[in-house]
């Protein structure tokens, strides 16, 4: 599969773990395009602020909004993902709980599950890599 998604339950609990997998794949000479996610809690309120670091070295930008996010509705990153799988380019990406039902209607069964656990996607992105290679 050319795109691997992970699910954690819980708020934020998926961005640090991909964050130390590209931090990790960029320290191993990939290069890779895409965004990292970063959440910091708004005190008194249920809601964060979330940013994005640019990979491979851009700038960190804020997405949220006190509007609420569109993601479900396909104006998140979807076109991002439709456009990278289109071109051959390997996707990994965080759902949460409450977004599985639309990312797995938007996938239609093309993207492998992967547990939330370094090793296992450090494993999945070489599983890719080679066979991309092997293409």
């Amino acid at each position: 599969m050319q795109i691997g998604f992970i699910v954690s339950p819980g708020r934020g609990r998926i961005d640090p773990l991909i964050a130390a997998v590209a931090d990790r794949l960029q320290a191993e000479g990939l290069r890779l395009t895409g965004v990292v996610q970063t959440n910091t809690d708004r005190p008194g309120s249920h809601r964060c602020d979330m940013d994005v670091r640019i990979l491979p070295h851009g700038p960190v930008v804020r997405i949220s909004q006190n509007l609420g996010r569109q993601e479900m509705e396909g104006r998140g990153f979807r076109p991002a993902i439709a456009e990278a799988l289109g071109r051959g380019v390997p996707v990994l990406t965080g759902i949460n709980d409450d977004n599985r039902a639309a990312f797995d209607a938007f996938v239609a069964g093309m993207a492998e599950a992967l547990p939330p656990d370094f090793d296992a996607i450090l494993d999945w992105v070489a599983a890719v890599r080679a066979a991309v290679a092997a293409a």
